[in-house]
């Protein structure tokens, strides 16, 4: 019985693990994102500040 449980857990997780693959690419695109839409923000931000100095 064990044995079988362990088979099946090894075929899950040969199963799941293209799918975490793409959940971390997506993940770690997703931070890219935010990181240059954040650094985006802060240039357009200190550009008005200059403008008004």
């Amino acid at each position: 019985v064990l044995r079988g449980n362990v088979c099946v857990v090894h075929l899950v997780r040969i199963f799941m693990s293209p799918i975490d693959y793409q959940v971390g690419k997506l993940s770690r695109a997703s931070n890219t994102l935010s990181a240059l839409f954040s650094t985006k923000i802060t240039t357009i931000y200190k550009i008005q500040l200059s403008r008004q100095a």
